[in-house]
């Protein structure tokens, strides 16, 4: 038998009395669940990490660690739902805006308006109607400096915001922007809950319990209760605007840790374990435990793109002259066997990363000839870390011939079992090449901490969607500091004037045609100077009992986008 079944088994025990709710944690008012009393439709979820908050924009966390965007849709809907391969589908909104509709108007001074009609009698958990004025309110909220919007940093051209009437939004825009149309800084927010909190206590507005314990949403599951440490319940919610959601309730339990995460879907005691948090390696052996059970181990797609990212700020960085000179940066990407991390984190399931650009992507072929190429080459990787000042000292490990440094690099990563292995290789790895690599895992508690990620001293294994090297994850503006209260995904702060304005063209420039020049530019000064080195599209693993049903293809950090069509038999 495998360890990994084994310790699963061991465990499966214990944890059927752990997960088992307490009659009062279980109980909801008859009127708020719905459905018959007598066989209550329940479906249980796990997740690896307790989220901060349900408006992930505000609580500063990175979105694919633990499972902590999962539970959000949930509770809540928003103008668009993301399905985490680039497609976006109207939910709030009536449709999405476009210039063929007449909802998107380019002004002949390169300014901007775009309409959002949105669906009738969309309520709020509490029964308050919500109106266009929310939105006008959640989009003053994230534009404001003194809020830790992660967004924030890509609405510089939102003008204003207006609502003529309660079905319609109007966002008028100073300069072009491309992304427009994704709804960025419109995250709903309830202006009835929260207006007078906004105006008498801004530095504490995030942290309010409406953002969390006390959550109101739009979503097709209300909140009941938020056990700390132990696990989210949620309720039908009976006026949803899209039709009556099938389940009557919800649990969303807060697992910890991927052993215990395969022990509660062996045993039972859960319904459906959601990324990220199982490997796929502890997946494949499930799916093998599973073969002819009607049980279900999913692999969706993913648009999201594991990378190396660097520590580039000279006063973080450890040794001072290593990684951030882009000469050494080249030679430590040529150090790593894309394929052998692959085999050995994933089992060699996901396809290996040369860029932001996916497979899938229809620009590829346009943009393929402009992506600088690093393989797996050895030689290369010591005559760049030569070029670099790095020359082999008697034990081995390079040593810098100017200042005396030995090469020690942190290799940082989240608390999971994949990334440790794909750690364990890279070091092996670098040790190849005169690198002393060290491993760091980031405690489960603080694995979505930005200001920890964006302060590791070497590099650090970590994930972030593709369409966002276009918005914020390259830009220094998106570069998290204490002035920002850590928000942004520019991790390893990459500063470049040049690629810092293609991607301000690239917002503002909508024909497609235009685009591609500067995509390819970009991707020339961006992996030319090796800014992070892609290692590969994540797969995220889904773990389902037999008789789940509604759980889509796609295997973004939202798993749960369509989240009032999931059923269970």
């Amino acid at each position: 038998m495998h360890p990994i079944i084994r310790r699963a088994l061991l465990a499966a025990a214990v944890l059927l009395a752990a997960c088992a709710p307490s009659p009062k944690a279980t109980t909801a008012p008859q009127a708020s669940v719905g459905g018959d009393p007598r066989s209550p439709k329940v479906l249980t979820i796990a997740i690896q990490t307790e989220l901060k908050g349900f408006l992930i924009d505000y609580t500063q966390e990175s979105k694919g660690i633990g499972g902590v965007s999962q539970p959000p849709p949930i509770a809540h809907d928003f103008l668009l739902a993301d399905d985490g391969l680039g497609n976006f589908t109207p939910r709030l909104a009536a449709e999405r805006p476009s210039v063929e509709n007449g909802l998107w108007v380019l002004n002949p001074d390169g300014s901007m308006e775009m309409t959002w009609k949105l669906r009738p009698n969309i309520e709020w958990h509490d029964g308050v109607a919500f109106t266009a004025d929310d939105l006008v309110f959640s989009g003053t909220v994230c534009r404001d400096p003194e809020i830790p919007c992660v967004v924030r940093s890509n609405l510089k051209a939102m003008d204003s915001l207006s609502a003529p009437d309660p079905r319609t939004l109007v966002v008028r825009w100073s300069a072009p922007y491309a992304n427009a149309d994704q709804a960025e800084g419109l995250t709903p927010l309830p202006k009835h809950l929260l207006e007078d909190l906004y105006q008498s206590d801004k530095a504490n507005l995030v942290t309010s319990p409406r953002f969390s314990t006390e959550f109101v949403g739009l979503g097709p599951y209300r909140l009941v209760r938020w056990e700390p440490g132990s696990h989210l319940q949620f309720a039908r919610f009976g006026d949803y605007y899209l039709g009556r959601p099938p389940l009557d309730q919800v649990f969303v339990r807060f697992l910890g840790d991927p052993n215990t995460m395969v022990a509660a879907i062996l045993s039972g005691a859960v319904d459906v374990v959601l990324p990220l948090g199982v490997s796929l390696d502890q997946a494949l052996e499930v799916r093998d435990r599973w073969q002819g059970t009607g049980n279900q181990v999913l692999f969706g797609q993913s648009m999201v793109l594991y990378s190396l990212y660097f520590q580039l700020r000279p006063d973080l960085a450890r040794p001072p002259s290593g990684v951030v000179n882009p000469v050494v940066r080249r030679g430590i990407y040529h150090a790593i066997d894309r394929a052998q991390v692959i085999d050995a984190g994933l089992a060699g399931v996901p396809p290996p990363a040369d860029s932001w650009v996916s497979p899938k992507d229809p620009l590829r072929p346009q943009l393929e000839s402009a992506i600088p190429q690093y393989p797996f080459d050895v030689a290369r990787a010591q005559s760049l870390l030569a070029d670099g000042d790095w020359a082999r000292g008697g034990d081995g490990v390079l040593v810098h011939q100017g200042f005396g440094d030995r090469f020690e690099l942190e290799i940082s990563a989240a608390p999971r079992q994949d990334a440790q292995r794909m750690q364990a290789v890279m070091r092996e790895e670098f040790k190849q090449v005169g690198i002393d690599a060290t491993i760091f895992n980031f405690p489960a508690q603080l694995a979505s901490d930005n200001e920890m990620r964006s302060t590791r001293p070497g590099v650090t294994i970590n994930g972030t969607g593709a369409a966002a090297f276009f918005t914020s994850t390259l830009h220094s503006r998106s570069i998290p500091g204490p002035e920002n209260r850590w928000g942004g995904s520019n991790w390893g702060a990459y500063s470049n004037p040049r690629a810092d304005a293609l991607l301000e063209q690239l917002g503002a420039t909508i024909p497609v045609a235009e685009r591609v020049p500067m995509q390819r530019e970009l991707l020339q000064i961006i992996l030319g100077d090796v800014a992070l080195a892609p290692l590969y599209w994540n797969v995220a693993p889904v773990l389902a009992l037999e008789g789940v049903t509604g759980i889509p293809a796609g295997g973004g950090p939202a798993q749960t986008w369509n989240f009032f069509e999931w059923d269970k038999r």
